[in-house]
């Protein structure tokens, strides 16, 4: 394939780099944290990474119950640069709270003893109750009132 210019194209890309190469290691105490190069995780430590472009990266440590560690580092032409991350354990604050002595008053209580023993309840029986005095007179009532209403009109 030709392009504007009258060029052959390939379809290869390049990617253009400094020819100035350095390394890191980074260890740690405790080791197998997972170490982090600009934000990409890169494997455990002990790790050694080489052939980096020279130049500037933020690293980062990090393992499980442990403060994470970070830094700026400056990768220079033909060097190693050396870093031990010392992990410090992750503490949680804790308030007191006071609390105040217990106060022992003596008393004197009066123990009685409660009857536990169960009344049995008799079954509902079949006999008819007796009719109440109170409806006859409800009643009788009533007829009255009848009377006297009617002997008004």
């Amino acid at each position: 394939m030709v392009d504007n210019y009258g060029t052959q194209k390939c379809g290869l890309s390049f990617k253009v780099t400094s020819a100035a190469v350095g390394s890191i290691e980074v260890s740690s105490s405790p080791s197998g944290a997972t170490f982090y190069l600009d934000g990409i995780s890169k494997g455990t430590t002990p790790i050694t990474i080489d052939d980096l472009d020279a130049g500037t990266y933020k690293i980062m440590v990090k393992k499980d119950g442990y403060a994470d560690w970070m830094r700026a580092v400056t990768i220079k032409d033909g060097t190693t640069a050396s870093y031990t991350a010392n992990l410090e354990v992750k503490t949680t604050a804790t308030t007191a709270t006071p609390t105040s002595a217990p106060t022992t008053i003596p008393t004197s209580i009066k123990v009685t003893r409660k009857q536990t023993s169960a009344t049995p309840t008799p079954w509902p029986s079949d006999t008819p109750t007796p009719a109440s005095p109170l409806d006859v007179l409800v009643i009788v009532g009533g007829i009255g009132l009848a009377l006297v209403a009617l002997r008004r009109k």
